[in-house]
């Protein structure tokens, strides 16, 4: 017969399902701590023969694999498998390398206590080091990006951490040159890093507007050029996307200055306002308006060597704005 209103299309308030569903997650559970703590077990193994260097390889595999739910990554740490899956970042093959990386991205993924833990047995450094060789395979490289991005997600200090350490200079190569995956992937993490840092915002547009004194060089020259150009010649719809936003955030939010605390930061200029007027951008305070002077004159200077740009920064942008209004 057809289920009741209260017991739903697949009847779960039905005492023998709820039964099973448990002895299922039960088993499920049971069967992941054993798979981790051999695991874990498998990844002090010397790398000394192709047979423990393919053990070493399948246990991060199989880590990876159960980490991805929130609830077995917790298990993770509590097992202590964090650090030495961590502690794999070192290895002279490169396999496991990527394997330790996608680890560490699916355990930090949304956890506090995982990023906290993992940020502890320094891993952002090691991770860097594998992103920043350049010897390194193009699917590891992108794979310790990749976790790098979910480990200093909302943490300013690590965000800067990443960018001091060649970060920001391997990102800004990586999105113009080489494999289509880490190029889409640093565009990604520019974007993300351009959203969630105002001082990192603030630098590009300084030293924009201070050392090249037109939209010729510079990081907004670099996503306009990735946005025309493609890996195989025509533009890459990812790529595009990514540029766009990042773009976007930055001629749209405001450039504070470093004397001036964030709440007297100027109202923001975009490349459509500054082609109208750089005066009506107005502050509270001189410092204001002077920040506001020179993200309108970035704005400008921008526009006027992409004309067309500008206005499909912002067509997009209101496509993007009208589209979450449609869901809220």
């Amino acid at each position: 017969s057809a289920p009741t209103a209260g017991e739903g299309a697949l009847g779960v308030l039905d005492p023998e399902r709820m039964a099973f569903l448990r002895n299922a997650f039960a088993e499920m559970l049971e069967n992941t701590t054993d798979v981790f703590a051999t695991a874990i077990s498998r990844l002090s193994l010397p790398e000394d023969c192709e047979a423990n260097i393919s053990l070493k390889e399948r246990a991060l595999f199989a880590i990876a694999d159960r980490t991805e739910q929130m609830d077995i990554a917790e298990g993770l740490l509590n097992m202590g498998g964090l650090e030495p899956s961590i502690a794999c970042l070192a290895s002279n093959h490169s396999i496991i390398r990527q394997r330790a990386a996608e680890v560490i991205a699916a355990a930090v993924q949304n956890l506090d206590r995982l990023k906290e833990a993992a940020h502890n047995a320094s891993a952002l450094p090691k991770l860097i080091a594998v992103y920043v060789n350049r010897y390194e395979s193009h699917e590891t490289r992108s794979k310790a990006l990749h976790a790098i991005s979910a480990l200093i997600q909302g943490n300013s200090s690590a965000e800067l951490s990443f960018l001091f350490n060649q970060g920001l200079a391997m990102v800004r190569c990586d999105m113009q040159i080489g494999d289509v995956r880490i190029r889409r992937k640093a565009l990604f993490v520019l974007s993300q890093l351009f959203r969630s840092n105002a001082i990192l915002r603030a630098a590009v547009m300084q030293i924009q507007d201070g050392d090249n004194k037109t939209a010729e060089k510079g990081v907004l020259r670099e996503l306009v050029q990735v946005m025309t150009v493609g890996p195989e010649g025509l533009p890459d719809a990812q790529m595009v996307e990514f540029a766009i936003s990042a773009i976007v955030t930055l001629l749209d939010s405001p450039t504070p200055t470093a004397t001036a605390p964030p709440s007297e930061s100027a109202t923001s200029a975009t490349a459509t306002s500054a082609t109208a007027t750089s005066t009506n951008a107005t502050s509270g305070n001189a410092t204001g308006a002077t920040a506001t002077t020179r993200t309108s004159v970035q704005a400008l200077r921008l526009h006027e060597q992409f004309p067309n740009l500008s206005l499909l920064l912002h067509k997009r942008r209101d496509d993007l704005f009208a589209a979450n209004a449609t869901i809220h």
